[in-house]
């Protein structure tokens, strides 16, 4: 899956300005074909989505590998899988009201949430909808019991069974929910001119353009330049600054 549905559409766009701009002086455009601009531009959504960390649009996050029947559901919509979340101790040993953080942000469904303990004392608890607090962009989950006394009385059961023999369980919570960018073209209009700007540097690199020149005909003469470089950090510089607005605050200590 791709933002760019309409091949022929988005094509047209970056041969009406981006290649006009970038063109004539660093490479003739009209060697480039239609499919290798398309494919350029699949590649730089790739590696945006990448550095980005984000999902640029609306996928499905499995806890582990989908059945068949689930990949059916899903139909054409693109899925990803991940592993469960590990159960700490300290998931309930704080005022955090069982604060789990997900792998992705901009998550706009949580459609199950199942602790599920191992074998040989298997037993699983389906955390009801009502109790899940969910921070949509950042990803973050909150669990609040409330309602039926038997749901309470049966997820108390099972957490404090584990709360007192103070285990980590690895792979016991098991998320499945939506992520990524609900209308990246509506939402975020600086993303899609900037992986156009991506993909034009892309060919810029294909065509090994020099860094200066000149050209020479009949006593005239043109020179020109091409700072690559420069180019490339702007592109870096925009994706920073788009990262830090999905991201928030990122920091490490050592």
């Amino acid at each position: 899956m791709t933002l760019f549905a309409s091949k022929t559409q988005i094509v047209a766009e970056l041969r009406a300005d981006r290649l006009i701009l970038a063109g004539g002086t660093y490479f003739n455009t009209s060697d480039i074909t239609d499919d290798y601009l398309y494919s350029k531009l699949i590649a730089a959504e790739a590696d945006a989505a990448r550095r980005l960390r984000v999902l640029l649009e609306p996928t499905t996050v499995f806890a582990g590998e989908p059945t068949d029947a689930e990949i059916t559901a899903v139909g054409t919509s693109p899925w990803i899988e991940e592993a469960a979340y590990d159960y700490e101790p300290e998931l309930w040993n704080t005022e955090d009201w069982g604060y789990l953080v997900l792998r992705n942000k901009l998550v706009s469904k949580i459609t199950s949430l199942e602790f599920v303990y191992p074998a040989p004392v298997a037993g699983s608890f389906l955390m009801p909808p009502s109790w899940i607090r969910l921070d949509k962009k950042a990803g973050h989950l909150r669990f609040v019991p409330g309602g039926s006394s038997m749901s309470v009385g049966a997820f108390s059961t099972m957490i404090l069974s584990m709360m007192a023999g103070g285990r980590h369980v690895p792979q016991m919570i098991r998320v499945r929910y939506t992520a990524g960018m609900a209308n990246a073209a509506r939402d975020y209009p600086d993303l899609i001119d900037l992986i156009k700007k991506m993909a034009v540097l892309r060919i810029i690199n294909d065509a090994f353009v020099p860094q200066s020149g000149s050209i020479s005909a009949d006593g005239l003469s043109q020179s020109f330049s091409a700072d690559v470089d420069k180019f490339s950090s702007g592109v870096d510089s925009m994706l920073g600054t788009l990262r830090d607005s999905l991201q928030g605050v990122r920091c490490m200590v050592m």
